[in-house]
């Protein structure tokens, strides 16, 4: 007989302490990449006093939401039906406390991803959509690339080392945000304590920024091309290339070979990009889907 029980956990670094063995993806590695709200919501399945079945969920009570961040059945118990009760628990508790949506972010490359899009249909949830993808590639991939040196550009324009960036461009740049210059997920001062500022790459015309690739250290031998913005007066391919070309330059004098990016479906211009010019050097490509079902 399994038990089951929905509680708050009083920390994440209780849960990693206690559970981590029963998180997918790995608890621990996704608190280090992102803030996440405490107390997470755990819903519980228990079979002869042994954790089998460990649903987590991040709360977002403002906008009356919650996200599962974790989600795993033991090997040995799976196709037992105690996937299905614990989502069912998840909507009942949810509900209760006020909440009217719960959210899944799941990868292409899971290898539970067809079960868990038959769990989710079979309880109501709506069809997934592809938000993004993530791409991983070692620099050297791109050293035969026939725009690999298209860093040179003609006056004025003119790329510079972010750490070279003055006080006064930094807030000029910060002033033209407040009008809607680029969107939030853009910015290129985000998670400064990772940032890396001589590895990231910007963009000046007749002296004023208009772009930026910046980058951040997520693992001991990856960087994140966190945010790849240009002025929409300059989009151009040639702007574009050097930005790239110059920041692939830059991390192959490191001795961090790998570098990742992620590129919103939506955003057609960056996707058009990299099917042109990157996507034949990368090592892995990966799907990131995005599903959600209204709870009543």
């Amino acid at each position: 007989m399994v038990d089951y029980q929905v509680t708050t956990s009083p920390s994440i670094k209780d849960i990693i302490g206690k559970w981590e063995i029963l998180t997918f993806p790995n608890l621990r590695k996704k608190a280090q990449k992102h803030q996440l709200k405490e107390p997470l919501i755990s819903v519980l399945a228990i079979k002869e006093k042994q954790l089998v079945g460990l649903l987590l969920v991040e709360a977002k009570p403002e906008h009356q939401a919650a996200t599962i961040i974790s989600f795993l059945v033991i090997p040995p118990e799976r196709n037992k039906g105690i996937g299905t009760h614990l989502l069912q628990l998840l909507d009942r508790g949810l509900l209760e406390k006020g909440y009217n949506r719960v959210d899944v972010v799941y990868q292409s490359n899971w290898k539970s991803r067809k079960a868990l899009e038959k769990l989710l249909k079979s309880q109501g949830w709506k069809d997934p959509q592809q938000r993004m993808i993530l791409s991983y590639a070692h620099c050297e991939n791109y050293s035969q690339a026939p725009w690999i040196n298209y860093d040179q550009l003609p006056q004025p324009y003119k790329l510079f080392v972010w750490s070279q960036i003055t006080a006064e461009e930094r807030l000029q740049i910060q002033e033209k945000q407040n009008t809607g210059w680029y969107p939030p997920e853009l910015d290129p001062f985000q998670e400064s304590d990772k940032l890396m500022e001589d590895l990231s790459v910007g963009l000046k015309h007749k002296g004023e920024v208009i772009g930026w690739n910046m980058t951040h250290k997520i693992s001991p031998d990856t960087l994140q091309r966190t945010c790849f913005f240009l002025d929409s007066n300059h989009r151009l391919h040639n702007l574009a290339l050097a930005l790239s070309s110059r920041i692939i330059k830059l991390q192959m004098e490191t001795d961090i070979p790998k570098a990742m990016f992620q590129i919103s479906t939506t955003n057609q211009h960056m996707m058009a990009y990299f099917d042109r010019y990157l996507k034949d050097y990368q090592d892995t490509i990966t799907e990131v889907f995005w599903a959600t079902k209204k709870i009543a």
